[in-house]
């Protein structure tokens, strides 16, 4: 912490006012938020941090619980904080914290009072050099966002971090429990014991035809780490759900030896959505100024940072299988230090990046938003043609779905259907495709009713709806008299167009 950074202090009692914990100050009355896409809210001038920094003092009191053993290691847990905050417990400075995504967490043993009432204050600040990488096309939005814990973990001795990794033999079928607990006294499992005699401890154990996990059949097993000492009453554990698979580059993904691309089980969800008229697409946006910070030496700690706390945090997941360096920060060499950490730390996982075209520093070319003749003529370029990498579609759009009425057409004839609005006002844009979906209505001897029997895509090659030019017209200047104006006719400066207002005005 600072040394010129210090409590808060001179605040009567009559200026606090209580607000929600997790919660937004700017959704309770304290401030305006502030929402930005690739223009900052607060002049750019990295590393520098604007003067002018709302910021917001939290205080509150708490006990101990007294069934907490005496010995107790004490911890204060933020789940998430934006942008950056100092904490106070009985007036003692503790740390300083930023990374608003990130949870951290203080060892505030030597502050707390266990046989009285103690209080915490937190100070935090609005803006922070950290947030010149964190633009995301947000709602900038501050405060103790998450929920704050006060934890208790063994004093001597205790599991302070795990990373199991789970490796399949070479038939996919018996896996090796690889675990690295760091501690300093015995570590056992169900068949052997170990006297460690340093901080990190490294185990294997033989794990026969485990079922594997899938995103279809999410099999996990409960894993128990156990740190005993004689003299302690009650062990050190720390549990954990365990999924035994594998991710691999042959030829695309491989999970556990099969490709993970099964068209019948991924078209079920990604249909539902678009049932409910609903499309779904993630908005994370940096702006241009973290170009320069990307390809800046005195920011790659604060980049590896970022990577080593979004990769300790969720590494002993299953369901993680591709580690992402961020989203639209363009490219540098800071990136590759991040994948370089990645690699190096968790080797068994991929990794992705889309502002890397050339994928120096990802292990697949990804691409958003492009058409499908971009995506044929990439597809003679990328991938297994150049750098034996798959290609993906890292961020894509689904168009909105429904049902149109439609008439009675006899066998010969023809109708017309007309597109509502909302639907001609979405597809204005270019690149959009129209489905067509012909389904059975009643059942037959061959087939259910609902059964496609054709379907066709029509691109719209123009905007559907005319574009007319801007009016500069003369704002109005409405004057009210005590008269009744039974009909007025306006002439429009579109051609070919009046329209026509009843007007009535008086007391």
């Amino acid at each position: 912490m600072a040394q010129d950074v210090q409590q808060p202090r001179g605040i009567t009692r009559l200026q606090w006012t209580k607000i929600n914990v997790p919660g937004h100050w700017q959704l309770q009355e304290h401030g305006k938020p502030q929402y930005t896409n690739v223009i900052y809210s607060f002049p750019v001038c990295p590393p520098h941090v604007p003067t002018a920094n709302p910021t917001g003092t939290y205080r509150r009191t708490f006990s101990v619980p007294p069934a907490w053993n005496e010995s107790s290691q004490l911890r204060l847990r933020f789940q998430g904080v934006d942008s950056s905050f100092h904490v106070w417990v009985n007036g003692h400075p503790v740390g300083y914290h930023q990374g608003s995504r990130n949870l951290t967490e203080f060892d505030v043993t030597a502050f707390v009072t266990r046989d009285s009432i103690n209080e915490i204050s937190v100070r935090v600040s609005q803006w922070c050099d950290g947030s010149y990488i964190e633009d995301q096309d947000q709602w900038w939005l501050s405060g103790i966002y998450r929920d704050v814990y006060l934890l208790a973990f063994p004093g001597e001795a205790r599991i302070e971090d795990f990373f199991v990794k789970t490796i399949l033999d070479e038939q996919y079928m018996d896996a090796t429990l690889a675990d690295s607990p760091q501690g300093n006294q015995t570590v056992k499992s169900d068949t052997f014991s170990v006297q460690a005699d340093k901080s990190k401890i490294d185990l294997a154990l033989q794990i026969p035809t485990p079922r594997k996990w899938t995103a279809e059949t999410p099999t996990l097993y409960g894993l128990e780490i156990t740190l005993a000492q004689k003299l302690w009453t009650r062990p050190c554990k720390q549990s954990h759900n365990v999924g035994f698979r594998s991710i691999e580059l042959k030829d695309g993904l491989i999970g556990s030896g099969v490709p993970r691309v099964f068209y019948d089980a991924i078209a079920r969800p990604l249909n539902i959505p678009k049932e409910m008229d609903y499309g779904e697409r993630k908005k994370l946006a940096f702006p241009q100024a973290a170009a320069f910070t990307s390809d800046n030496n005195a920011w790659k700690d604060q980049y590896i940072d970022r990577m080593e706390q979004v990769l300790h945090r969720d590494k002993n997941h299953a369901s993680i299988i591709i580690w992402s360096l961020g989203n639209e920060a363009f490219y540098g060499k800071n990136h590759q230090a991040m994948y370089d950490y990645a690699k190096r730390v968790d080797p068994g996982r991929l990794v992705h990046y889309e502002g890397d075209e050339d994928a120096q520093s990802a292990d697949m070319f990804s691409y958003m938003y492009p058409s499908v003749e971009t995506l044929l003529k990439l597809s003679k370029t990328a991938g297994v043609d150049k750098f034996e990498k798959p290609m993906i579609l890292c961020d894509a759009q689904i168009g909105p779905s429904g049902e149109l009425l439609l008439p009675d057409v006899k066998p010969g004839e023809t109708a017309t259907v007309r597109l509502p609005q909302d639907i001609l006002d979405y597809l204005k844009a270019p690149g959009r495709w129209l489905t067509v979906s012909f389904r059975l209505r009643a059942s037959t001897s061959w087939v259910d009713a609902g059964h496609e029997i054709a379907w066709f895509q029509h691109r719209l090659t123009r905007p559907i709806l005319p574009q007319f030019p801007y009016l500069n017209i003369r704002p109005l200047n409405p004057a009210l008299s005590n008269s009744t104006l039974q009909r007025l006719n306006i002439p429009s400066e579109i051609p070919t167009s009046t329209s026509d207002f009843v007007a009535h005005a008086g007391p």
